[in-house]
């Protein structure tokens, strides 16, 4: 059983314009230290060791496959696949089951390019690999905190007076709750679920509902991540040093 990273590269990122209509959003160099958006999303995996990545996409394809061809990337064992159509991730990943270029027996780690995650990988793997056992088939990444993306607004409900205005507040889930970071680890005995998904469509909405109806999907629970969506998460990133909120 081999373990491949797939990596979904596809959208448009019109949330972003006019930066991404010029250029692809997995390529927004982003952080005080300026790399793509794409590695800082890899580079969890790159630590781990995983030299086996499939990068799924659709907008500007082409400035993607351009940019693993680089020296950079000679080492690792990359596949881009270009979506001729919109297909949603559910659908490029059954497309790309059925081309062989993710392995039926295969262990998938899924994301989205647009998630930067902290280097958990190790303790995911092995928490997969310990629920595995127990019956389960699939492992969705949550976190406990969360930006609110949109400032915050407190009012009295008899008067309408506004009591406090917040800018992107951090939202702390109760126990039990969560916010879905964008990851999966599917293992081999989930794959075949892929085949039968509509297109276009994503896996929270086919295979993982599917999953959790069945009691076959477990939460691995994370303190926090960053989502890129909008102009002012580029904004705020830019004064991170990612490395060290990747790496600690």
């Amino acid at each position: 059983m081999g373990l491949t990273c797939v990596i979904h590269a596809g959208g448009k990122g019109e949330r972003l314009h006019p930066i991404t209509l010029s250029i692809p959003k997995p390529l927004i160099e982003i952080g005080i230290h300026k790399k793509p958006l794409i590695y800082w999303s890899m580079l969890p995996a790159i630590e781990y060791g995983i030299k086996r990545f499939v990068i799924t996409t659709n907008y500007m394809s082409e400035k993607i496959e351009k940019f693993f061809e680089t020296r950079e990337w000679k080492d690792f064992d990359i596949t881009v696949f270009r979506e001729e159509e919109k297909l949603g991730s559910a659908g490029a990943t059954k497309c790309c089951i059925e081309e062989g270029i993710i392995g039926k027996k295969d262990l998938v780690l899924m994301q989205n390019a647009s998630d930067i995650i902290r280097n958990f990988l190790p303790k995911l793997l092995a928490f997969h690999e310990e629920h595995v056992k127990k019956g389960f088939e699939a492992t969705i990444v949550t976190a406990q905190k969360f930006i609110v993306p949109s400032s915050k607004v407190e009012y009295d409900l008899k008067t309408y007076a506004v009591k406090s205005l917040r800018r992107r507040p951090e939202l702390v889930w109760r126990d039990g709750e969560g916010s879905h970071v964008g990851m999966f680890v599917f293992s081999p005995t989930s794959l075949e679920r892929f085949m039968s998904v509509k297109i276009p469509s994503n896996p929270e909405d086919s295979v993982v509902q599917d999953l959790i109806g069945e009691k076959r999907a477990c939460a691995f629970v994370t303190d926090s991540w960053i989502p890129i969506k909008y102009a002012s998460d580029v904004s705020a990133v830019n004064e991170l040093d990612l490395r060290k909120f990747i790496l600690g």
